[in-house]
């Protein structure tokens, strides 16, 4: 008897184990193939992101480009790269634009990745191998230029706004010294921008003042964000072709008096009191010397770019400067144009001193990275520009108030999803 209920229970025990193998290993093939499929999930999904941003960057860059290429199939071919370079290398990747709308994005591309990932125990149990699917959108979103850029790395004062002087810009103020009042307000000074972004800090004081509903201000900015935006694709002109002039002596009785583009190797100097000056539309190439508007003189033109080789800029009491950079070719837009060296992290020194005037009105970008620029009384208004500097004072009732955002504009390119 004994015997026999020994070889029973040994009977039931194979019994038990044949039917609940396939449990176990289902449970096993769940759990491992289920943490398997969760895995594939994050990584399909990490290459979503990358596809869909690298597909926005590369649309961007070649519809930039205008030079007959495929945005889309640029698109295409990065999203495939980055989705490979994430672990997918088998994956399919689709992109589309999105069903929703984001914000104020004017491009925006949804990146589906879609594997199939091999089981391990699950596959004895047959079917198709599982789908893993993962979408993400990124967007490119529109951002103003900045209407003015100011490069110091590190002086106090960098941006000073003082004595009821008024700064209004319809675009940012970017200000790259990091110290710690790089900026300085005070003394009934006003500054309104879209947004005020320093490395460093700020001072408001003494009555001074910074928009507060109307500005965005941004301190400890990173340095290298605040870059010069000319500094690589603005060429400095040449003097091959230009006829060489000097400046007008005296007073003439040919009033207005017309000037004209070319290199003028000792500066150009409108200085007789009384009159009238034309200038021509064209490059004026100022080699040696300073560009010098004085002594209650009016200066007008149209289609104008000043270039100084080494010199600077002084308008002083004059009646009325009135200059408009091109509308095209080379300098379209840019109205005055300063070399300056780089030095180290800085730039050689220069400067541009508008003084005393009554109803200066200077259209297109100011270029001066190596410039200290002051606006001190009287008025002047730049439109449609950039002022690039060095440094920037305002002060006695000066008013730096552009009418237009800046031309030039750049992109924000962010995951939406």
């Amino acid at each position: 008897m004994f015997r026999t209920g020994a070889k029973s229970r040994r009977g039931a025990v194979a019994a038990v184990a044949a039917v609940s193998l396939p449990v176990l290993v289902g449970v096993m093939a769940l759990a491992i193939d289920g943490g398997l499929l969760m895995a594939e999930r994050r990584r399909a999904q990490v290459a979503a992101d990358a596809a869909s941003y690298a597909a926005v960057r590369a649309y961007d860059k070649v519809q930039k480009a205008n030079d007959g290429g495929d945005p889309l199939a640029a698109a295409s071919s990065a999203a495939v790269a980055y989705a490979a370079a994430c672990g997918s290398p088998a994956a399919a990747v689709s992109l589309a634009s999105p069903p929703d709308r984001y914000g104020t994005a004017d491009l925006a591309i949804q990146a589906v990745v879609t594997t199939r990932p091999p089981r391990l125990f699950g596959a004895i149990f047959g079917g198709d191998a599982p789908v893993v699917s993962a979408a993400s959108v990124s967007v490119r979103v529109p951002t103003a230029g900045a209407s003015i850029v100011v490069l110091n790395p590190g002086a106090q004062d960098s941006l000073a706004v003082a004595g009821s002087a008024r700064i209004v810009a319809p675009g940012e103020i970017r200000v790259k010294s990091g110290a710690t009042r790089a900026v300085n307000v005070n003394n009934a000074g006003y500054v309104e921008a879209k947004k005020l972004k320093v490395a460093g800090g700020y001072q408001v004081s003494s009555g001074g003042s910074i928009k507060d509903a109307a500005t965005t201000v941004q301190t400890g900015a990173e340095p290298s964000s605040i870059v010069d935006p000319l500094e690589a694709t603005l060429a400095h002109p040449a003097t091959s072709g230009l006829t060489a002039r000097t400046s007008p002596s005296g007073w003439n009785a040919t009033n207005p008096y017309p000037i004209y583009p070319g290199l003028y190797n000792s500066g150009l100097a409108l200085n007789s009191g009384g009159m009238n000056y034309t200038m021509a539309p064209g490059l004026y190439y100022i080699k040696s010397g300073n560009f010098v508007v004085s002594n209650g003189v009016r200066v007008t033109g149209s289609g104008v770019t000043i270039y100084l080789y080494d010199g600077n800029v002084e308008i002083q009491g004059g009646d009325g400067t009135t200059i408009a950079a091109p509308t095209d070719g080379t300098y379209k837009g840019v109205v005055l144009f300063q070399r300056s060296a780089k030095n180290g992290d800085d730039y050689a020194p220069h400067t541009i001193n508008i003084a005393n005037g009554t109803n200066n009105r200077i259209q297109g970008t100011i270029y001066a990275p190596g410039a200290t620029m002051s606006l001190a009384g009287g008025s002047t208004t730049v439109d449609s520009a950039q002022l690039i500097v060095n440094k920037l004072n305002l002060s006695n009732n000066a008013r730096y108030t552009p009418t237009q955002p800046p031309s030039g504009s750049g992109a924000a390119f962010h995951l939406a999803r």
